[in-house]
């Protein structure tokens, strides 16, 4: 459930940072924003938008639809087909929003509640305070956590997966335990590899993104290295799911679970819910493979 606007001013700059990240990883978005906010008119037709960016109806509707539902904008009637409205909040803060959205490596400097409490650690003098709401949650659990991952519990961490498993491979083999059979074909705008809800957690189903990457990424995996603008992440997070995974076939830099967890406390603090993220390293990811042997055959 997204937090009512009444929650805006408590909870600013979570929002702030997750309304960038979702337009930073939709040009469509980001044009249809910008089309709404831009100007002294409070409501915009769906026709004057698809003029004013270039979008067909579809694509402005499709954008709406995401942005009304978070309560980015509001939804409403004018000359007898759907509009878009401002909301007073995001309306005097939409060129700070455009300017993260349009370059995604600043978001992560906005003063949110973890680097607030990050900088305290490190420079005692510097007094930052950022409100919350009270439910945000991003708690990490680890892959013997999954029941529907229970037979890695007997498997050790003894060896990396080698690189003759392809991420594709990987995927179908992960698609195969949880019996998913719906088709996940990667493009370079995908929000992510694979979403279920068939995962297994705490003995109930759990919505899950899996975001995986195989042997064609080199060295230590880095934020950086995940998508072409090094915002896999921030799409991750975009997914209409609970739990948030990502997997490669070596060693995973801490910088990675440092920004899911920044990343998926902000989608908690939006939606309403906790959150939970797991990293699979590739020795985890060689445990899976040696725990389920047909699944990856």
């Amino acid at each position: 459930m997204a937090l009512s606007v009444s929650d805006h001013l408590s909870n600013a700059n979570e929002q702030i940072e997750f309304i960038a990240t979702a337009l930073a990883s939709s040009g469509q978005r980001l044009r249809v924003f910008d089309g709404i906010y831009r100007g002294k008119a409070k409501t915009k037709s769906v026709k004057e938008l698809a003029t004013t960016t270039q979008l067909t109806t579809k694509q402005v509707l499709t954008a709406g639809k995401f942005l009304a539902h978070h309560q980015i904008v509001g939804q409403t009637m004018k000359g007898g087909g759907t509009a878009y409205e401002k909301i007073d909040f995001y309306a005097g803060r939409k060129n700070q929003i455009l300017r993260l959205a349009r370059n995604p490596k600043k978001i992560s400097e906005i003063p949110t509640k973890r680097r607030a409490a990050a900088t305290a650690t490190a420079v005692p003098a510097i007094d930052v305070r950022v409100t919350v709401s009270p439910q945000a949650s991003a708690k990490r659990i680890m892959l013997d956590d999954v029941e529907s991952f229970s037979r890695v519990r007997d498997a050790p961490r003894v060896g990396a997966l080698a690189d003759a498993l392809s991420e594709t491979a990987f995927k179908e083999g992960v698609k195969s335990i949880l019996g998913e059979s719906g088709e996940f074909k990667d493009w370079g705008g995908e929000i992510c590899d694979l979403s279920t809800a068939n995962l297994l957690l705490g003995n109930k189903r759990m919505p899950t993104a899996f975001a995986f990457k195989g042997p064609g990424t080199s060295g230590k995996l880095t934020p950086g290295k995940m998508g072409k603008n090094g915002d896999q992440l921030q799409r991750l997070v975009q997914a209409p799911c609970r739990l948030f995974v990502v997997q490669y076939v070596r060693q995973i830099d801490d910088s990675v679970p440092t920004q899911l967890e920044l990343l998926a406390l902000a989608r908690s603090s939006f939606v309403g819910v906790p959150i939970q993220y797991m990293v699979i390293d590739g020795w985890d990811s060689q445990r899976l493979v040696d725990s389920y042997p047909e699944a990856f055959a």
